[in-house]
């Protein structure tokens, strides 16, 4: 959802029915509906002008998918799998280090 911001000089003297109205706006919903199509709008704009201008675009087959994150389960679980491995291995090297440094300090 989009957010606005307005600002005016200290003491304008429209600053009070302009805040009631915006108010108004808002809780009608009038000013989301209106951001929904603008953006509408704004994302068939696009979509159109890419269309007509990228030529060497190709469409989706059939055997094709669009990857979503039910699809890279596999790359996240071996990423955490990863971490957990490296967090034992991390202090075992740490703890092993600041043991030998502390043995090698000369009186």
């Amino acid at each position: 959802m989009a957010s606005f911001g307005f600002s005016f000089r200290k003491g304008a003297p429209f600053q009070a029915r302009f805040r009631q109205v915006i108010g108004r706006l808002v809780n009608a919903g009038i000013l989301e509906k209106w951001t929904q199509e603008v953006m509408a709008n704004r994302v068939r704009e696009m979509r159109a002008a890419a269309g007509k201008t990228a030529a060497y675009t190709q469409p989706m087959t059939e055997d094709e998918v669009v990857l979503g994150l039910i699809h890279l389960q596999g790359a996240f679980y071996m990423l955490l799998l990863g971490c957990i491995l490296a967090l034992p291995i991390f202090l075992v090297e740490y703890l092993t280090h600041s043991r030998s440094n502390t043995t090698l300090m000369p009186p």
